[in-house]
């Protein structure tokens, strides 16, 4: 029968443990460069990231259906989420002068 079957091969199955994050394994992935207002662009969509990543390429993991989760990546680490970009207060902080001299 075919409970018997799984039965027999279930000896080499190993279960996943609790705290991995199974739905991190079924997203889509690709790499972008990060511009120097800190956004990025990704299937006609714009996000923001964190400024420290302007300039690098970044991997990007996806939900293409839902779009609920933009996980980034740098060297392998994960380094924070993407969100939908403001253009408007995006373009406000990008055009300001910063006060402190570099």
């Amino acid at each position: 029968s075919p409970a018997a079957r799984f039965q027999a091969r279930a000896q080499g199955l190993r279960l996943i443990p609790a705290e991995m994050d199974v739905e991190a394994l079924f997203l889509s992935r690709t790499y972008r460069r990060v511009r120097r207002d800190a956004t990025f662009s990704l299937e006609g969509r714009i996000w923001e990231v964190p400024v420290a990543l302007r300039g690098r390429e970044i991997q990007v993991h996806y939900d293409p259906f839902t779009w609920k989760r933009v996980d980034l990546y740098l060297q392998g680490q994960k380094v924070g989420r993407a969100h939908p970009c403001d253009k408007q207060l995006n373009a406000r902080w990008f055009n300001e002068k910063p006060d402190e001299p570099f």
